[in-house]
């Protein structure tokens, strides 16, 4: 019998900045010790032409993601829909500091 040593999934998703001051720097703070406390996790943001890997808080600024833009996401690792369920908090107006 073969056994899985860990279950990894591929998800794809749009997520909007239901935050009125868009992605600043606490929020990508927040970002950025999500994605470190799921390490076997990679997630990826896109924004118009730009890339930015969860962990560098200087590229999640650098995508200048303001209120109700729309961020490409993709998330590879055994946590993945955990994860996009905690992103989707943290792009909201309230919950922005609650999650980590």
């Amino acid at each position: 019998v073969a056994m899985k040593l860990f279950e990894s999934t591929t998800i794809k998703d749009i997520l909007t900045v239901s935050n009125h001051q868009g992605i600043h720097i606490r929020p990508a703070i927040n970002i950025c010790l999500l994605a470190k406390k799921y390490s076997k996790t990679r997630v990826t943001f896109s924004f118009r032409s730009r890339t930015a890997n969860s962990t560098n808080i200087n590229e999640i600024l650098a995508l200048a993601a303001g209120y109700q833009d729309k961020l490409g996401v993709q998330i590879e690792g055994p946590k993945a829909k955990q994860i996009l369920k905690k992103l989707k908090k943290l792009l909201i107006v309230g919950k922005a500091f609650s999650i980590c």
